[in-house]
C-alpha cells in the first residue's frame, strides 16, 4: 500500500511537467470536460478569433488567433492546415516540457493510459488508437486526435511545416499534403505530415524515415477505449458527423503499436 501510495505522488509530481491542449473549435462536451483535465497539468485551449469562449472558466488560458487562409499556402490542401496552425499557435504558449494535445470537439476523462505509456520513453510520439493504421496498410498513418510529446521535439517539427506551407522554407515533398507529395503515397496525407514532421524535430535523418523498425522507435499507439470514459469525432464522415461515446471499433484494426 505504500508503494502505491509513492506511485500516485511521482505521478502526480509528473503532472507538473504537461500542458494539455485543447486545440480548435470548442464544443459543450469539451467545456464541460476542462475541470477534468486540470488534475493532468496545465490547460491552455487554442482556437480562432471567433470562436464563443465565454463558457470556459476564467483562470484557463485562451490563445486566438485570425483563422489563416489556407489558399495563401503551398503543399497543404485540407484541414490539416488548421490543425497544425492552431497547434503551433498553442506550442507557442507552451511552458512545460510535454503536451498533450486533443481536439475542441471531444473529450477524454482518463488520460492515464497514454501518459503511462509515454513516460517509458518520453522521446516517442504516444497518440490514440482514432484512424490509426498499421505500416504494412498505410505507412506514418497515426492517429491525430490525441497525442502526447516532448513539446520542443513537436514544435521543431511542426514550425518546420508552417514556415514551408507558408513559403518561408523550400517546400520538401515529405511535407506535401496530396499532390506535390507523391513520393511518399499513400502517406501524403495529414497524418502522414505529422508523424514525418514529427521524425524531423526528432533529428532523425531522412534516409531513415522509411523503415518499419525505425518508425517504431518513435511512435506508440494505444487504445482509446483504455481511457474508459470518452467523447470523440468523426467531423469528415462522407454520411455526416460522428460521435463516439465510450467505445471506438478502428475500422482499420489497429488497437494498439502491436498492431502498427
Amino acid at each position: 500500500m505504500v508503494v502505491d501510495i509513492l506511485l500516485d505522488l511521482k505521478n502526480l509530481y509528473n503532472m507538473k511537467d504537461y500542458t494539455i491542449v485543447i486545440q480548435g473549435l470548442l464544443d459543450q462536451y469539451s467545456i464541460d470536460g476542462i475541470s477534468n483535465y486540470e488534475k493532468y497539468g496545465d490547460i491552455l485551449i487554442s482556437t480562432w478569433d471567433y470562436t464563443d469562449t465565454s463558457k470556459v472558466p476564467e483562470h484557463i488560458k485562451c490563445v486566438k488567433e485570425n483563422q489563416p487562409n489556407r489558399d495563401n499556402a503551398t503543399g497543404v490542401f485540407t484541414n490539416v492546415y488548421y490543425a497544425i496552425s492552431g497547434m503551433q499557435n498553442a506550442l507557442e504558449n507552451v511552458k512545460t516540457k510535454y503536451v498533450v494535445r486533443t481536439r475542441g470537439d471531444e473529450v477524454y476523462f482518463n488520460l492515464d493510459p497514454l501518459i503511462k505509456k509515454f513516460e517509458e520513453d518520453d522521446n516517442k510520439f504516444v497518440c490514440g488508437n482514432i484512424f490509426a493504421r498499421s505500416w504494412d496498410d498505410h505507412p506514418f498513418h497515426i492517429g491525430d486526435h490525441l497525442y502526447v510529446a516532448k513539446t520542443d521535439i513537436l514544435k521543431r517539427g511542426i514550425d518546420k511545416l508552417k514556415r514551408m506551407w507558408e513559403k518561408q522554407d523550400p517546400l520538401e515533398s515529405w511535407g506535401v499534403e496530396g499532390k506535390g507529395g507523391e513520393d511518399w503515397e499513400p502517406s501524403n496525407n495529414g497524418e502522414g505530415v505529422l508523424a514525418r514532421s514529427f521524425l524531423y524535430g526528432s533529428g532523425l535523418e531522412i534516409k531513415k524515415w522509411r523503415n518499419k523498425n525505425e518508425f517504431l522507435k518513435h511512435f506508440e499507439v494505444v487504445d482509446i477505449n483504455l481511457t474508459e470514459k470518452f467523447i470523440a469525432s468523426y467531423q469528415t464522415n462522407p454520411n455526416g458527423p460522428i460521435k463516439y461515446i465510450d467505445n471506438f471499433q478502428n475500422p482499420h484494426n489497429v488497437k494498439n503499436t502491436e498492431d502498427m
